[in-house]
């Protein structure tokens, strides 16, 4: 797919600020050797990002007492993204992925909790540099899915307690590109206080 000439122009500029930068932090020892895997020379990128949200607020007569709500929701997310100089795919595009998931909450704000999968296609549609990177599995990046259950308290208007239960049947996966595996069954509580 062809660029304009002032596309191209602005692509380079904005690589070449990313590559000042980069190069910055390494300077400066904030990025160590890492840096290495993040260079790539493309002079001409295509690339297409879509994303969606959608949440629906069910009839209160179906499954409400009346003093509360009940949604459903969504979100998805494709990434594609090609390097035209090589001829092969950018590095790391994610695969593609989402949520879907049912929210209750108290019409007062005072509680909320929310049941929902979290979810990544398969990513083996992969460039030479994801190939060699020892943080993408040989062929790939699995796809996968996780059931997380979440909410929380407003005990006041400063203060609010969370807690959630996350990867309910211990999956093990991993976010492509990023080296490890994600943790299996974990729980978090989390205290929020505002000033």
């Amino acid at each position: 797919m062809p660029i304009s000439a002032e596309k191209e122009k602005l692509l380079r500029a904005i690589y070449q600020e990313l590559i000042d930068a980069m190069e910055a932090c390494q300077e400066r020892n904030l990025l160590g050797p890492a840096i290495a895997l993040m260079y790539m020379t493309i002079d001409v990128m295509a690339a297409v990002n879509v994303a969606a949200r959608v949440e629906v607020e069910l009839d209160r007569e179906v499954y409400s007492n009346g003093n509360t709500s009940m949604r459903v929701f969504g979100t998805i997310a494709y990434t594609y993204g090609r390097n035209e100089t090589d001829n092969e795919p950018v590095t790391r595009i994610p695969p593609f992925n989402g949520t879907a998931g049912v929210r209750v909450e108290q019409d007062s704000g005072r509680w909320w909790s929310e049941f929902f999968m979290q979810w990544a296609a398969r990513q083996d549609r992969l460039s030479s540099g994801d190939v060699s990177d020892v943080r993408i599995p040989a062929g790939g990046t699995s796809g996968w899915a996780t059931l997380n259950l979440r909410g929380g308290v407003n005990v006041n208007e400063n203060l609010s307690i969370n807690a959630g239960l996350m990867n309910l049947e211990d999956v093990r996966y991993r976010i492509h590109g990023s080296g490890i595996d994600a943790p299996g069954l974990n729980a978090m509580l989390s205290l929020e206080c505002r000033f």
